[in-house]
């Protein structure tokens, strides 16, 4: 970002000043912006690299806590649309416990 230096700029005992900047101040706090409130949309394949690796980091803990398990007696076919009907179910009752007990 060339927007957050000053015009006079010193190190030591050396004074400088900018004479030009590139991108210029302008573009810079707008492109400064545009990542700030855009990032995301504009790189939405970033957060699916980012939920693909968290999920297999996260999976691994799953034979841990009783997850798995209960996937199994659940899903014993192991199909796509009972895996999202399980998830969609525990995601359903773990909301339902946070609302009931009021956390």
């Amino acid at each position: 970002p060339t927007h957050c230096f000053e015009e006079q700029i010193s190190v030591g005992e050396d004074q400088y000043v900018r004479e030009c900047a590139y991108p210029s101040q302008k573009v810079s706090k707008n492109l400064s912006w545009l990542n700030l409130w855009q990032f995301r949309w504009r790189n939405w394949r970033f957060d699916i690299l980012w939920a693909v690796t968290y999920f297999g980091m996260a999976s691994s803990f799953f034979p841990l806590c009783g997850v798995y398990d209960d996937y199994l007696n659940n899903n014993s076919s192991q199909s796509l649309g009972g895996l999202l009907s399980w998830t969609l179910r525990r995601v359903l009752y773990l909301m339902s416990k946070i609302f009931v007990s009021g956390q």
